[in-house]
């Protein structure tokens, strides 16, 4: 897993073997397996743009991205996270976007 989210680094300070599990939980629910990773990172950065979590959809766009998706791909996501949960959805989740700005 590249550089924990920041609430995992302060509950790692607090309990170091419970954030062993999360880590491990999230670094094989984000590599390949019946889905690519690509698209498991798609299908979590979708479900943090429908929470209103812009950090989330940042880091999980970044590793997509690093992970092969394109830019059909993420706006694509971003189309379907617009359709289910509105305009709010669809403006977090085009941030996801930006990646591909600063390649």
């Amino acid at each position: 897993m590249k550089k924990a989210p920041e609430f995992l680094e302060m509950l790692e300070e607090k309990d170091a073997e419970y954030t062993s599990h999360i880590k491990a939980n999230l670094r094989n629910n984000h590599e390949d397996g019946a889905l690519p990773a690509k698209v498991k990172l798609l299908m979590a950065m979708a479900l943090d743009a429908a929470h209103g979590d812009r950090e989330g959809v940042d880091q999980l766009s970044k590793r997509a991205y690093e992970a092969g998706a394109t830019e059909a791909e993420m706006l694509e996501t971003a189309e379907v996270v617009g359709t289910t949960c509105g305009l709010q959805g669809l403006y977090i989740a085009l941030k996801g976007l930006d990646v591909f700005s600063k390649k």
